[in-house]
């Protein structure tokens, strides 16, 4: 059995889908039915990740022009920081 998890995420934008964690499953046994620990953080972390990635990304193109004027803001660079 094979799983896919996937995120839809809908705003002003337009809609996104990520997809979130991949679980792969052999035989069918009653011990490996729900999620383990550790799958169930894999899907948090994923879904964490990416809510956190749209979240930004919507902020900053809101940011992006003046509220009082409506112009376009300056900004040095667009380089990412490590």
């Amino acid at each position: 059995m094979k799983i896919r998890i996937q995120l839809v995420i809908e705003s002003d934008g337009g809609e996104c889908v990520q997809e979130v964690a991949r679980i792969d499953r052999g035989e069918l046994k009653p011990e490996a039915l729900g999620l383990t620990l550790a799958e169930a953080k894999e899907v948090l972390q994923g879904v964490q990740h990416s809510l956190v990635e749209q979240q930004t990304a919507e902020y900053l193109a809101g940011q992006a022009c003046c509220p009082e004027c409506g112009k376009k803001r300056r900004r040095k660079g667009g380089h990412e920081i490590a």
